[in-house]
């Protein structure tokens, strides 16, 4: 019999995956406004300062 997965692990694995790219992408410790423009990355201010690239970006990455 096979075994299924739920729907919770699935998600989990979807989010490890994007967070795998997140972590490879081009923007990921980068400030500078040049970089910004170039690769498309985003700022936000919530705690702590970070820099991401878009979804789009990092299906490339």
């Amino acid at each position: 019999m096979a075994t299924t997965r739920s729907k919770s692990a699935h998600s989990r694995t979807k989010k490890h995956i994007y967070r795998a790219r997140v972590k490879a992408s081009p923007c990921r410790g980068k400030k500078a406004s040049r970089c910004m423009k170039k690769y498309g990355c985003k700022n936000t201010k919530k705690g702590r300062r970070r820099s991401y690239c878009r979804k789009r970006m990092n299906r490339s990455a």
